[in-house]
């Protein structure tokens, strides 16, 4: 953070020589971690079409009993 702070008043006050190119910099474990893709995170807009055509009025307590039964798991 220092580095990232330190480059930013380089180049608003602009300072030669003495600041590292961003290249320069070492990565952060986030940058070398691979990105997910989209399909390998599931997200409750996945979920809602599934819900809305099996969840019913009349089979709702059952469904959230199930899915009660799966978390507690």
């Amino acid at each position: 953070m220092k580095h990232l702070l330190w480059m930013g008043m380089c180049l608003l006050l602009g300072c030669e020589g003495g600041a590292a190119s961003p290249h320069d910099a070492p990565a952060s474990a986030a940058s070398q971690a691979l990105p997910a893709g989209d399909t390998e995170i599931a997200v409750p807009a996945d979920y809602e079409d599934k819900a809305a055509s099996e969840i019913t009025t009349d089979n709702y307590k059952k469904e959230l009993d199930d899915i009660e039964r799966q978390v507690e798991k």
